[in-house]
């Protein structure tokens, strides 16, 4: 099932004395395959690679991305129904409303301007994602 080079999720799991379990996961690339065991590479910050022991069955093969699943990707236009994703450090917002404008820009980043709440946002058009058309 697994072989040298495979991408896998490796899961690991904290379990509090209240019962309470809190999953942890990293993507890894297999270096060697035991009988009940990977050797795996996660690849932190920093330019070297830590390299593990982890159980295979604490591990989910990850198959491959076809080279084309970007291809072909629609944007929202002028009138699609499109969510507004809001990613910080600390939360990801949200909102739904309806593509009314894009603005390019010169030398800028492409803005867009949605209905949300009976009123007109401005938001960066890259943080929009289609909903419906």
């Amino acid at each position: 099932m697994f072989e040298v080079d495979d991408h896998v999720v490796a899961t690991g799991i904290t379990i509090s004395d209240t019962g309470d379990r809190k999953r942890t996961f990293k993507i890894c690339q297999v270096v060697a395959v035991g009988a009940d065991e990977l050797l795996v590479k996660y690849y932190r910050w920093s330019s070297s690679p830590h390299i593990f022991r982890i159980p295979k069955n604490a591990c989910e093969k990850i198959s491959d991305i076809p080279l084309d699943a970007y291809v072909g990707l629609r944007r929202p236009k002028v009138n699609d129904v499109v969510m507004e994703v809001a990613i910080s450090y600390e939360k990801c917002q949200t909102r739904v409303g309806i593509l009314m404008e894009i603005i390019y820009e010169p030398g800028s980043q492409t803005k867009a301007k949605i209905l949300y709440n009976n009123s007109m946002e401005n938001v960066i058009y890259d943080n929009l994602m289609l909903l419906e058309k």
